[in-house]
């Protein structure tokens, strides 16, 4: 799971997409620059090959958030946040002030909601 936001549109909300969902917002930012720029050979020549390596299926995590970045898209993978608190858990797990903290953030990334069960 993905956090995402545009860098460019402050007044647009963040929002929580997986995979699948990050590779069609690309194909629809491709599609958009194509039909926006079809003059310029440059970028189309650029976006056909985006394009190109979806079709193939070349592509990879790395490549759909890389491509996503340059069109102006901010994305947080929540998993490896979720690791890293794992982490910081472990190593404070005989100090209970942080851990419950911490389990508190990890469950709200596992569960979407907080100890009281109401949704963040």
């Amino acid at each position: 799971m993905y956090f995402i936001c545009d860098v460019y549109d402050s007044s647009e909300n963040g929002m929580v997409k997986d995979y699948k969902e990050l590779k069609e917002l690309l194909i629809n930012e491709v599609i958009d620059d194509l039909k926006n720029n079809r003059q310029d050979y440059d970028i189309v020549v650029g976006c056909t090959g985006i394009l190109e390596s979806l079709a193939k299926g070349k592509d990879s995590v790395k490549y759909v958030l890389d491509n996503l970045e340059g069109y102006g898209w901010k994305i947080i993978d929540l998993l490896e946040i979720q690791r890293d608190l794992e982490d910081i858990k472990n190593y404070f797990k005989g100090k209970l002030e942080y851990y419950g903290k911490i389990d508190e953030v990890i469950n709200i990334i596992n569960k979407g909601v907080n100890e009281n069960g109401r949704k963040n």
